[in-house]
């Protein structure tokens, strides 16, 4: 595989939302959404009317709003999403240009219409850069409180083309009058059901009386902190000594012109960060048949292969989560069972204190009558009667 056929299959590989991109997310999206919209809603005084989704995918958060309370809720992406895999009706989801409604600042069907919330979640970077002034103003023109998170830069991930540190996306709202509030970021920092991505970058953003309520409880902030999650930082370590052994490998191995000598490790890895770190659109860097272009191969390989391993690692944790359901449901339905057979006990014992009272009231009855003066009297004639029988019985 050459340099150029590696760069045309990311180009393919980044344009392409295939359905198991939403499906490989779906699990961590719907619980991350329960766990980060549950703070908001406490801290906002109870859940929103109208919420608006812009990117909303499959629509797992605007199904948590839903669960969560929310009454109105609507839904934009892209007409690559499955429909028959929407999380909300298809009545509530309208297929859009994200990019062309970011820039006409208006979505399909709302004319003037005005929501509780807005959500973007890990929207932006798929935006190009020169959309991100309109997709604020977008989201500060529906609604006063939005919640807003997308990628830091070197994140990584499906056509990421604008990776941003908070601060950028914090300037952008306060352009448009709107404060920063973080708070949630901490809240749900170590929490196992939240996606690390969400945890690592979810911001609210409010202005007028979604403002002043926060502001009861928090501080603004103008620039809130560059953070980088622990699960992210040890993805990041695993797959530098991950690089750090292949290009070992690579240096051992019989290809031309490649001398393995820790100095020419250090070489080729300086190198491959150039080729990684131009733009696409760019000639590559002195790339040249001294060894480099095998070592690409091998390196698409790798990046593969770890994409291979963080899908294995979603559908690892769905059915973790799964397993989780599950083992509730089983819970849950032993607690049931366990009340049918405590009622059931009830009513045995019911019946066998009923039983006993009865047996206790006949001894009493036959205790009193046994005891009376006639009982007495006329026990010579009962004796008179029982011996007769018998003696006719044997004639």
């Amino acid at each position: 595989m050459s340099l150029q056929d590696l760069c045309k299959m990311r180009r393919v590989t980044a344009a392409t939302y295939s359905p198991f991109f939403f499906d490989n997310q779906k699990a961590g999206s719907l619980s991350s959404a329960r766990a980060v919209l549950g703070e908001l809603f406490t801290t906002a005084g109870g859940p929103p009317s109208r919420v608006l989704d812009v990117g909303c995918g499959v629509g797992t958060w605007l199904r948590a709003a839903l669960d969560l309370g929310a009454k109105t809720i609507r839904g934009f992406d892209g007409d690559w999403v499955p429909g028959e895999e929407l999380e909300i009706s298809s009545e509530a989801f309208t297929a859009s240009d994200l990019v062309q409604s970011a820039k006409s600042r208006a979505l399909a069907g709302l004319g003037a219409d005005r929501f509780d919330l807005a959500l973007s979640l890990e929207v932006a970077e798929h935006l190009p850069e020169n959309c991100a002034v309109d997709l604020v103003s977008l989201l500060c023109k529906y609604a006063d409180l939005v919640l807003f998170s997308a990628a830091v830069p070197y994140q990584g991930g499906l056509n990421h083309v604008n990776e941003q540190w908070p601060s950028y996306w914090a300037s952008l709202f306060r352009d448009c009058g709107y404060d920063c509030f973080d708070f949630i970021r901490s809240r749900v920092w170590t929490r196992p059901e939240v996606d690390w991505w969400y945890a690592q970058n979810v911001l609210v953003f409010a202005s007028g009386r979604a403002r002043a309520q926060l502001s009861r409880e928090f501080m603004p902030v103008s620039a809130p902190l560059p953070l980088l999650h622990p699960r992210k930082y040890l993805l990041q370590v695993a797959a530098e000594q991950e690089l750090r052994q292949a290009l070992v490998a690579a240096t051992a191995a019989p290809f031309p012109g490649i001398l393995a000598s820790s100095g020419q490790v250090i070489h080729l890895e300086r190198k491959i960060a150039q080729l990684r770190a131009a733009p696409m659109s760019e000639p590559r860097p002195d790339v040249r048949e001294d060894g480099i272009t095998p070592l690409l191969e091998a390196i698409s390989l790798y990046d593969k292969s770890r994409a291979h391993a963080y899908r294995l690692g979603e559908e690892c944790n769905r059915l973790r989560r799964m397993c989780a359901d599950l083992q509730h449901a089983r819970d849950t339905q032993l607690e049931s069972l366990g009340a049918e057979q405590r009622q059931a006990m009830d009513a045995l014992e019911d019946k066998l204190n009923k039983a006993l009272a009865r047996e206790n009231e006949a001894r009493r009855v036959a205790a009193a009558v046994t005891g009376s003066k006639s009982w007495k009297i006329t026990a010579p004639l009962r004796f008179i009667a029982t011996t007769g029988r018998r003696l006719l019985k044997r004639i």
